[in-house]
C-alpha cells in the first residue's frame, strides 16, 4: 500500500505515495520501538489507517549504520500492507463450491472476540464485528476464550448450526477458524442414508 521511510525520532521523511511529514501513530510507534530495540523486523496487528480508515498492517525494519559498538539506529523503513491484496482473498476462497463455508481470522480484544477480516454474510465487518465472551457455543468463542482447537460443532455468530476447525497461528495473537454449515455439510451424507434405509426396507 505505502513505503515510508521515518528517522531516528519516528519522523516521515520520504514515502512511496508522496505524503508528508509528521509522526506516525501510536500502534505503530510500539512497533518502531519494539525494532529499535531488538534491531529486528517488527510486525504491527492488523488496524485502520486513521487518514484514510483502510485496514492495513505494517512491517517496521530497523536502518543500523556502522559495526559493532559503533553501530547506531538511524531510522526505519515501514511497509505498509493492503490485506485485500492477497489476505483476505485467500481468506475468502474455498477448495470446493459452497454457499456458507467462510474462513474467519480472529483475535481476543477485551471481553469480546474480534473478527479481523470481512464475513460472506455481512458486509463492512473487518475489526467491526465483536462476539460477547458469553456466547460460549460460538466456535470463535471457544478459540479465544476456551483455548480450543480442532474440530468442533457451535453456533455461528448469526446463531446457524455449524461444523468449525480450530487452529491457533504461531507468532501472533491471531486464530483461524474454517466454518461450513451443518445442513450443507452433512447433506450428501443425509441424502445417502436416505438412500440405504429406502434400498435396505425395499
Amino acid at each position: 500500500q505505502d513505503i515510508l521511510l521515518l528517522d531516528s525520532d519516528g519522523e516521515l521523511r520520504f514515502s512511496l505515495s508522496g505524503r508528508q511529514g509528521g509522526k506516525v501513530n501510536s500502534s505503530i510507534a510500539i512497533a518502531l520501538e519494539a525494532a529499535r530495540s531488538t534491531g529486528l523486523a517488527n510486525v504491527t496487528d492488523l488496524h485502520k489507517n486513521p487518514n484514510n480508515g483502510l485496514v492495513h498492517t505494517d512491517v517496521v525494519v530497523p536502518l543500523r549504520l556502522g559495526n559493532g559498538p559503533q553501530k547506531r539506529y538511524i531510522g526505519s523503513i515501514l511497509l505498509q500492507v493492503d490485506p485485500n491484496t492477497f489476505l483476505f482473498p485467500a481468506l475468502r476462497s474455498w477448495p470446493i463450491p459452497s454457499r456458507t463455508a467462510e474462513t474467519l481470522l480472529i483475535r481476543r480484544d477485551g471481553d469480546h472476540v474480534l473478527i479481523l477480516n470481512e464475513v460472506r454474510q455481512r458486509g463492512d465487518t473487518a475489526l467491526h464485528l465483536r462476539i460477547p465472551e458469553n456466547l460460549t457455543q460460538v466456535p470463535s468463542v471457544m478459540a479465544i476464550f476456551a483455548g480450543v482447537e480442532g474440530f468442533v460443532e457451535g453456533l455461528d455468530y448469526e446463531g446457524k448450526p455449524v461444523l468449525a476447525s480450530i487452529k491457533a497461528i504461531p507468532d501472533t495473537n491471531w486464530q483461524i477458524v474454517a466454518k461450513v454449515s451443518r445442513d450443507e455439510a452433512l447433506a450428501s451424507w443425509q441424502a445417502s442414508s436416505h438412500l440405504i434405509i429406502a434400498l435396505t426396507l425395499g
